[in-house]
């Protein structure tokens, strides 16, 4: 056993693929990049971005990550749903990042409190 809540894997990757989602959106529309041919008219061809589902395993690892503080487990668990080798190392890092990110906003509010 784990000790961690059984309902809680889910709804991790469902909001970390919904936040990598929002983030290709926000992308795509701030940059006015074409969807087709993914180039904008200041960098041309050479600035290319990633498709939207590099976007929500990226998401849904590192919110994965960060919930079991297990940066393997999240990159790997998402790896093996896309067997994608591309988007292993952006895995890794977003992974890495947010457990990082996780660890220090707890620490920040572990000393905000009152002893």
């Amino acid at each position: 056993a784990s000790g961690l809540v059984g309902g809680i894997l889910a709804p991790s990757l469902f909001m970390g693929g919904m936040v990598g989602v929002s983030f290709h959106n926000i992308l795509v529309n701030t940059l006015d990049v074409s969807t087709f041919d993914f180039t904008t008219p200041a960098f041309g061809t050479a600035f290319q971005i990633a498709d939207l589902p590099a976007y929500t395993m990226v998401g849904a690892a590192s919110c994965l990550s960060a919930v079991f503080r297990a940066p393997l487990t999240g990159s790997l668990l998402a790896f093996e749903l896309t067997k994608n080798y591309d988007v292993l190392v952006p895995l890794l890092a977003s992974a890495g990042v947010g457990t990082l990110v996780c660890d220090l906003v707890e620490s920040r509010i572990d000393q905000a409190k009152p002893r």
